[in-house]
């Protein structure tokens, strides 16, 4: 039935205590994904654009992509492990 459902995206650090809290409260936890964290250059135009290109570009499809109250870019992927290699060099490359 339509508005019976929604989706939410929650960033925690201890993903299986807060299914455990979420599920106590009869709130069904769907998936639990490893995410990037990625930190962008503010001063730098086009920081987005360039590493989602970087992530396409190694294959990785961006399943969700938000920003959390610290500046940072957080990434859900189809591929973390890859996503993680480009988010090293990335970090290699600008800080």
């Amino acid at each position: 039935m339509p508005g019976d459902t929604c989706i939410g995206h929650f960033l925690v650090e201890e993903a299986e205590r807060a299914k455990e809290v979420l599920e106590q409260v009869h709130i069904r936890v769907v998936n639990i994904n490893d995410v990037v964290i990625q930190k962008l250059r503010q001063d730098v135009p086009g920081q987005l654009g360039l590493f989602c290109r970087r992530l396409a570009n190694a294959g990785v499809n961006i399943l969700t992509q938000y920003s959390d109250h610290a500046n940072q870019l957080i990434v859900v992927v189809d591929d973390y492990e890859k996503a993680k290699q480009v988010s090293v060099a990335w970090m290699q490359e600008w800080w």
